[in-house]
């Protein structure tokens, strides 16, 4: 049974990557101009999928679970309807596709730190009740109140779910909460240092992402930040997405405009090391994606 719902799982992936690429060849321009907000399309072809097909439209089975016999089942035996097969769809799908999505959104460190802890704690249970449940009931599923069984298996009982494997399970996530927070509060003592140079330099780096966006071949800024390395040497880092996969000659150009542009700023540091650029090409959909990148960095005289 493991072994089947495995190999079920990666069958469904593989047919998503397979849908996932031929729709990125159609609407390649598309998904680049999109840029992070593209992970959105493969979350939605995603949870349609595993909705119809795990639902009672499409007789309880997605490919994968056809090609392995077996099927998806509420916890009294019968087949999901269309909303119960959303439920469980969107239970399994948007940890996956969204939560690094929802921290690419949000710029501060807590609640990036808890999406990340939740998104961890999320895969740790998939896992965790995967194999401590006899009927490989798992996150989703003992949410959803579903489960996947053998298709010509008539006698179907779902197991009942011990407290004690919920008393462990709610310790891992405490756990797993209680280390991101303290490396939370870690990470913010040793950067306050940086964040008082960024601060003070906010608006400029604001100015030179602007001016930046401005160039005809640039579709986004990824960032605009000040950096300092290990070696203490400090750094303005630029990344910038370009809405086509340019040939070197190109990409040189750009890098020589963006630091037309750089030299123009004044910033409000005892020092600059070097600077970086990094231009990139591609797009991202959850199911199927494309990157490629180049990078230049200048060290300065001292």
């Amino acid at each position: 049974m493991i072994a089947k719902r495995i190999t079920a799982l990666l069958i469904d992936f593989i047919v998503l990557a397979i849908l996932g690429y031929i729709i990125a060849l159609i609407g390649k321009d598309l998904f680049v101009e999109l840029g992070t907000h593209g992970v959105l399309v493969g979350w939605l072809i995603s949870t349609t999928y595993f909705t119809i097909f795990n639902s009672n439209l499409g007789n309880g089975q997605s490919i994968g679970k056809r090609a392995m016999d077996l099927e998806v089942v509420n916890n009294k035996g019968d087949k999901l309807t269309l909303i119960d097969g959303l439920v469980r769809s969107l239970l399994f799908t948007t940890p996956f596709f969204l939560f690094d999505y929802f921290q690419s959104l949000f710029g501060s460190p807590i609640v990036s730190s808890i999406l990340g802890a939740l998104n961890i704690a999320y895969y740790v249970g998939l896992l965790y009740f995967f194999l401590v449940n006899s009927d490989r009931r798992t996150v989703h599923d003992l949410i959803a109140r579903t489960n996947v069984k053998l298709r010509h298996n008539e006698m179907f009982e779902a197991a009942p779910l011990s407290k004690l494997k919920l008393y462990i399970y709610a310790g891992i996530i405490v756990t797993i909460l209680g280390g991101f927070i303290a490396t939370y509060f870690k990470f913010r003592e040793t950067t306050n240092a940086l964040t008082e140079v960024i601060e003070a330099n906010m608006e400029v780096l604001t100015e030179l992402a602007a001016e930046i966006y401005e160039l005809e071949q640039v579709v986004r800024i990824e960032s605009s930040k000040i950096h300092v390395t290990v070696e203490s040497e400090i750094g303005i880092v630029i990344e910038a997405w370009v809405n086509e996969d340019v040939n070197k000659d190109e990409a040189n150009t750009i890098y020589e405009n963006i630091m037309d542009i750089l030299t123009t700023k004044k910033f409000n540091l005892n020092r600059i090391d070097y600077s970086e650029v990094v231009l990139k090409y591609g797009y991202d959909i959850g199911i199927a994606d494309y990157n490629t990148s180049r990078s230049w960095k200048t060290e300065n005289s001292k």
